[in-house]
């Protein structure tokens, strides 16, 4: 009875724009006469050529120039050409010959129900297209029984799109029967139409013991509780179908109980969305029975609902709890997203957005004080531990440092706090990027050990190399001789487990070159947060750089140090790069060196242009800086160069009250102008 009430609803189908109004434009009859002219050899007469330019002359319509020459691919793309009624009467009368495209791309094209029939009429006879994209056509109700008729008569299609065609219940009903009768069709796509409850209900019949679909996605339509449920039941009785995505059907509470019951007792689905649903504490909950009882879901999307939460707000953490909980006893979920379902649930949290606890890969944001994050801290705290080769790195808590060191006590987590941490597998690798002027003997220092290195890592494996290697901006080859001269850009590049690129250095500081050489080792950890000096010894004795007063060395002994730079992670995950500020410990430690009484204003600005060569700044940073130099002409020299090295320019004016008078910010001023047109001329040549 449903069936029949649905069907009888057809005069109700609304009006359509015209659709001829949305065919392709119309050429010359000229022009169409030279396109008949084409010599066709035998394979392009076998590939519906002949037939598509007949069609097209006798609609009097251009052709697809792209839809002539791919005839003869397996994979055609013709999304978006406008090409209307006429448009897809000539392709079918190609499609009717053709025996070699497989998969088709018809979408956006305005074809409406008369272009749909026509194409339809191609699935009782063509036996090679095994895909068909027929998204956003505005398809109504007598296309959709068009298709699904010739659907029942072909056993070669085994995908369909029917994406954002605004279907609603009345179709559901020849859809679904289309779709029980099919035996080749194994992944359909309904999403952004309108099926409402009843449609759901007629889908949830339809799977329910369905043989050959593998995926059914109905995304974005009106399901909402009783037709949600009516599916979930379906499914759990489905034991074939795989993937399903019944995101943005506002399934609320009572449909999600239905899916928790589903997970529970189908063994098929690996991957299941319901994002967007409205989901609260009772959903959850029951969301968390069926994670459970499931040992063959690989791929979870729970993102966007409140599950007890209130606008970021906490409610009630039970639902959010039980589904960590249940997290922890399934050991297969490859994939979990619960994206907004709490306070700080955004991208900005990194891959605690988006868990996939089988590839851990990251940089991790979490609010220890949140289940979730607490969870994945958790969880990827014991598989560090646990596993070798794999480590955190680049750790803070509430922004303070804090040491991991694997294989010694187990740090307990605070019970809450803001955890910021890079999780690394080693296969993935790390890297350290170099800026050095050939011209200091520290940095000549460094680039001979990086090219001694990857030297003999060539030849023990190829663990570690050097990329993006530029002497001047020209690509230079590793293995030449450096010059003692010139700015080398090289990455160096390393998948050993470890996250410390390390330099034995040994120094004789009673001569001039080996008091230079400490001196410009110790300024480049003053102003690179990423170098350290380590096991510092000075004639067998520890050397605690703090306790040094720049820029005074000893002058004799012999120094031994290790000179460590931090590896990291390259951020793929972190979506648009924005530069960071240098971070505080090591502004901290600058500030601090340039505050010294033995410095004089020539040594504060030699160190600050040395910082500015490696970090970037905030408009508080660059405030400081500027108090610390004592004479006006330091003053504007610092102030011109850290311009271009602050991570907000906006702020630039408020730095420069600092200065003593309008007249010496007007200098300033002009003199970043005439940089920034200097650096435009250069962009020109």
């Amino acid at each position: 009875m449903a069936d029949q009430e649905l069907e009888d609803g057809e005069e109700g189908e609304e009006e359509w724009e015209s659709e001829a109004s949305w065919e392709s434009d119309v050429d010359s009859e000229a022009e169409i006469a030279e396109i008949m002219q084409l010599d066709l050899t035998e394979e392009a007469q076998q590939s519906g050529k002949q037939e598509y330019l007949t069609k097209c002359s006798e609609l009097k319509i251009v052709p697809v120039a792209m839809f002539i020459a791919k005839l003869e691919c397996e994979y055609i793309n013709l999304r978006h050409h406008g090409m209307g009624v006429k448009g897809a009467i000539c392709i079918s009368a190609a499609l009717m010959v053709n025996q070699k495209i497989r998969s088709l791309n018809l979408g956006d094209n305005w074809f409406g129900n008369e272009g749909v029939h026509a194409i339809a009429e191609v699935l009782s006879t063509n036996t090679t297209l095994t895909s068909l994209n027929l998204s956003d056509n505005r398809i109504g109700l007598p296309g959709a029984r068009s298709l699904c008729r010739r659907l029942q008569d072909n056993n070669s299609l085994a995908e369909l799109n029917l994406k954002g065609n605004k279907l609603d219940d009345r179709a559901a009903v020849p859809l679904s029967e289309a779709l029980r009768n099919s035996s080749s069709l194994t992944k359909v796509d309904l999403s952004y139409n309108q099926f409402g409850e009843a449609a759901g209900k007629l889908f949830g019949e339809m799977l329910s013991g369905h043989a050959h679909l593998l995926e059914v996605n109905l995304k974005w339509n009106a399901l909402k509780a009783k037709g949600g449920a009516a599916v979930a039941e379906g499914i759990k009785n489905n034991q074939v179908l795989n993937k399903v995505d019944l995101g943005w059907n506002g399934l609320g509470d009572k449909g999600t109980i239905a899916v928790g019951d589903m997970l529970t007792n189908n063994t098929s689905i690996t991957h299941l969305d319901v994002s967007h649903n409205r989901i609260n504490l009772d959903g959850a909950l029951a969301l968390s029975e069926g994670i459970k009882n499931n040992q063959n879901l690989l791929s979870l999307e729970l993102g966007f609902n409140p599950m007890g939460m209130q606008q970021g707000m906490v409610c009630n953490v039970a639902g959010v709890q039980a589904i960590v909980e249940a997290l922890k006893h399934n050991g297969n979920l490859e994939t979990v997203g619960l994206t907004n379902v709490q306070s700080g649930g955004s991208t900005n949290r990194g891959r605690a957005s988006r868990f996939d606890p089988k590839n851990p890969d990251g940089h991790y944001v979490v609010d220890l004080s949140q289940p979730w994050d607490r969870f994945l801290a958790e969880t990827l705290y014991d598989r560090m531990m646990e596993e070798g080769g794999e480590s955190w790195i680049n750790v803070t808590f509430d922004s303070s440092i804090v040491e991991i060191v694997k294989g010694g006590e187990k740090w307990e987590l605070p019970a809450k706090g803001t955890l910021e941490f890079d999780y690394i597998t080693w296969k993935r690798g790390l890297e350290a990027t170099f800026e050095l002027d050939l011209s200091n003997p520290c940095e000549l220092f460094m680039a001979e050990q990086l090219f001694s290195k990857a030297a003999a890592a060539e030849s023990d494996g190829g663990n570690e190399a050097l990329r993006e290697c530029r002497l001047n901006d020209t690509p230079f080859e590793p293995g030449s001789e450096l010059p003692n001269q010139g700015t080398l850009h090289v990455v160096y590049y390393s998948t050993k487990p470890k996250d410390e690129l390390e330099f034995d250095v040994q120094l004789n500081l009673g001569i001039p070159n080996g008091r230079v050489m400490c001196q410009r080792l110790w300024e480049r950890c003053l102003t690179t947060p990423t170098d350290t000096w380590k096991d510092a010894k000075l004639d067998g004795s520890a050397v605690d750089l703090s306790q040094w007063e720049y820029p005074e060395v000893p002058q004799e002994g012999d120094l031994e140090l290790t000179y460590a730079v931090r590896l990291a992670i390259k951020p793929y995950d972190r979506g648009v790069h924005f530069t960071s500020p240098m971070d505080k410990k090591a502004f901290g430690k600058l500030e601090k060196t340039l505050s010294g009484q033995a410095l004089t204003d020539f040594d504060k600005v030699h160190l600050i242009t040395q910082a500015a060569l490696r970090n970037y700044f905030t408009s508080q940073q660059v405030q400081l800086l500027l108090g610390l130099v004592t004479l006006r002409k330091g003053k504007l020299e610092v102030a011109v160069m850290l311009h271009a090295r602050m991570v907000d320019e906006h702020n630039f004016n408020n730095v420069l009250q600092s200065l003593g008078s309008e007249a010496d910010r007007q200098a300033v001023l002009d003199m970043v102008e005439a940089n920034n047109k200097r650096k435009g001329r250069k962009m020109r040549k």
